[in-house]
């Protein structure tokens, strides 16, 4: 079974609680402009994780023996908050507090995840762009995620076969 991305989760918590149409975030790497309207438009991008637990274990019988396999990764998830306005100035907060929101966490234990409340980093990263000002915002934060998967498996305890040693 496919396993949701974590940008794909963070999207959806940031787009809901910021009341958010479609256009206005993405993942990032969509090839998508930022529109020369004003408002704030969000990029949301995974730029990397850390295994710290990989762990398997077996339940069952002979006859009826389980796999149970574990992945427990911390993710850096990246949000740049994008605006022609400054408006990305003014609402990045309400980024943050979307990540600690009810709905944030009913998710979180959903799909096996904590969002640590702090984030490694706040960085206004705003720029001249010809005439004008793209004001951005980036936000990197740790996610903690763990991934599981369960399946049943042979179990061997005879073999029909003779083994020759010398």
């Amino acid at each position: 079974m496919p396993v949701r991305p974590t940008v794909s989760i963070v999207r959806e918590i940031i787009k809901d609680q910021l009341s958010l149409e479609d256009d206005q975030i993405w993942i990032y790497n969509q090839r998508i402009k930022i529109p020369d309207t004003k408002g704030m438009f969000i990029s949301v991008s995974r730029i990397g994780s850390k295994v710290y637990a990989n762990n398997s274990s077996y339940t069952g019988s002979s006859t009826d023996l389980i796999e149970d396999q574990y992945v427990s990764n911390l993710e850096t998830i990246s949000i740049d908050a994008l605006s022609q306005d400054t408006s990305a100035l003014e609402y990045y907060p309400d980024i943050l507090m979307a990540l600690r929101s009810t709905k944030a966490q009913q998710e979180a234990e959903k799909y096996g995840m904590r969002f640590d409340s702090i984030p490694f980093s706040t960085a206004d990263l705003s720029s001249p762009e010809g005439t004008s000002m793209i004001y951005r915002i980036n936000i990197r934060f740790p996610v903690y995620r763990t991934y599981y998967t369960s399946r049943s498996i042979d179990y061997f305890d005879s073999f029909s076969n003779n083994i020759i040693s010398d």
